[in-house]
Protein backbone atom coordinates (compact mmCIF):
# COMPACT_ATOMS: atom_id res chain seq x y z
CA UNK A 1 0.00 0.00 0.00
CA UNK A 2 2.46 2.52 1.21
CA UNK A 3 4.51 1.90 -2.78
CA UNK A 4 0.60 2.44 -4.04
CA UNK A 5 0.80 5.70 -2.17
CA UNK A 6 4.53 6.99 -3.22
CA UNK A 7 3.31 6.49 -6.89
CA UNK A 8 0.49 8.21 -6.79
CA UNK A 9 2.31 10.77 -5.37
CA UNK A 10 4.77 10.96 -7.73
CA UNK A 11 1.83 11.24 -10.50
CA UNK A 12 0.04 14.01 -8.80
CA UNK A 13 4.01 16.11 -8.56
CA UNK A 14 3.70 15.23 -12.26
CA UNK A 15 0.25 16.46 -13.02
CA UNK A 16 1.09 19.11 -10.80
CA UNK A 17 4.30 20.72 -12.73
CA UNK A 18 2.64 20.14 -15.90
CA UNK A 19 -0.49 22.29 -14.92
CA UNK A 20 1.76 25.03 -13.66
CA UNK A 21 3.68 24.19 -17.43
CA UNK A 22 0.40 25.49 -18.95
CA UNK A 23 -0.80 27.90 -16.52
CA UNK A 24 2.64 29.67 -17.90
CA UNK A 25 1.94 29.10 -21.62
CA UNK A 26 -1.67 30.63 -20.54
CA UNK A 27 -0.84 33.82 -19.04
CA UNK A 28 1.87 34.71 -22.10
CA UNK A 29 -0.88 33.87 -24.25
CA UNK A 30 -3.31 36.35 -22.57
CA UNK A 31 -0.66 39.05 -21.98
CA UNK A 32 -0.06 38.87 -26.07
CA UNK A 33 -3.57 39.16 -27.03
CA UNK A 34 -4.34 42.01 -24.42
CA UNK A 35 -1.41 44.01 -25.93
CA UNK A 36 -2.76 43.14 -29.25
CA UNK A 37 -6.07 44.24 -28.29
CA UNK A 38 -4.79 47.35 -27.01
CA UNK A 39 -2.97 47.95 -29.84
CA UNK A 40 -5.82 48.05 -32.32
CA UNK A 41 -7.58 50.27 -29.80
CA UNK A 42 -4.48 53.25 -30.11
CA UNK A 43 -5.74 55.47 -32.48
CA UNK A 44 -3.22 55.57 -35.83
CA UNK A 45 -1.25 58.85 -36.10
Amino acid sequence: MRLQAASEANALRTQNRQLRERIDHLLVDNDQYRRALANRATPRS
